[in-house]
């Protein structure tokens, strides 16, 4: 008899139902690509139909250790956008940071509160999304640089302390800093004392210890008082002014008639001097008085000058005993 062979069951079957799977998986894949794209295209679409937006914040900010800072953050809508965006901010893990709203639909404000835990200089990341739409803006943060200034009016000797700004102004408060860390402001005098234009003023190296000319003459001699200054110009910085303005107890930087030609010589503020934010293209403050327990700033605002002067120049010139900087301390800390 011829041998029996054995049959075995038909792949077939099987391998058909293998191909359907496949079939229903490359299905799946492609409606999911196919959904995505659609997506996609639509927020494009949205995005490029509905307009854009501009996200805006201050230059510059100063912020205080231990306490809170609260700055204006802008959102702009273009073009008719009417969408949400949404406001986040990456910070050093010593910055807290936060948004009041953090949604913004078209065009409105949020109020950016931040506080530091120590002082620094830091760097931060705005951003708003909306969709597919993310723009940043990197503003910079710092806790002010501290400024002791021993003075006499004369009379009387005391420490007005001062915070700078070198948040709004950092190439003005650098300079300050490298010429009181250079001795450049010891034993210079209050050199113009104002009762019309409301300041006092300091900072002529010809003034020092009383030298230099304190006499004005008409055919231009050496050393007038006011008229001198140290080697870097400074360009106008007027960040600060535009958040801080001048006011009374305000610091700015005195110049010519050229904004970029600032050095040496600043100012206190004894009145509200607003028009000086913007009169001759503005002057920059930098600063402001956050203690002045001998009121030393009013002491020297009220110093006797040269009024029996022929010349108007010498009427802000003060008389004997002369009011002057001691020495400048620089610290990180109040």
């Amino acid at each position: 008899m011829p041998e029996i062979q054995k049959r075995f069951p038909s792949t077939k079957p099987v391998k058909r139902k293998s191909r359907q799977r496949t079939y229903v998986l490359i299905s799946i894949i492609l409606v999911i690509i196919v959904v995505g794209v659609a997506v996609y295209v639509s927020q494009l679409s949205n995005s490029t139909t509905r307009g854009d937006f501009a996200l805006s914040a201050p230059p510059g900010i100063t912020i205080w250790t231990n306490a809170t800072t609260t700055s204006t953050i802008s959102v702009n809508g273009t073009n008719g956008f009417n969408q949400v965006v949404k406001l986040s901010a990456v910070v050093p893990n010593n910055v807290t940071a936060t948004f009041n709203p953090q949604n913004i639909t078209g065009t409105g404000t949020s109020k950016l509160t931040m506080s530091a835990t120590f002082p620094g200089t830091y760097s931060i990341t705005i951003t708003g999304t909306s969709g597919l739409l993310t723009h940043s803006v990197s503003p910079v943060v710092a806790t002010p640089v501290y400024a002791n200034i021993s003075v006499t009016s004369g009379t009387i000797t005391g420490t007005i302390e001062v915070e700078l700004f070198r948040a709004e102004t950092p190439m003005t408060v650098t300079n300050f800093v490298n010429l009181a860390q250079s001795n450049f402001y010891n034993n210079l005098t209050w050199h113009r004392i104002s009762s019309t234009t409301h300041v006092i003023q300091t900072g002529d190296p010809y003034s020092r210890n009383g030298g230099g000319n304190r006499t004005y003459s008409p055919t231009g001699e050496c050393c007038f008082w006011g008229t001198g200054g140290s080697s870097q110009k400074v360009p106008q910085e007027l960040g600060a002014t535009k958040v801080y303005h001048n006011v009374a107890g305000t610091l700015g930087m005195a110049r010519g008639s050229d904004v970029n030609s600032a050095t040496s010589q600043f100012y206190v503020n004894t009145a509200d001097n607003r028009p000086l934010d913007t009169v001759n293209q503005g002057y920059a403050v930098f600063g402001r008085v956050v203690k002045d327990p001998a009121n030393l700033v009013q002491a020297i605002s009220n110093h006797a000058v040269n009024l029996s002067s022929p010349y108007e120049q010498d009427h802000e010139i003060p008389l004997d005993p002369l009011p002057y900087v001691i020495t400048v301390t620089i610290s990180y800390s109040p």
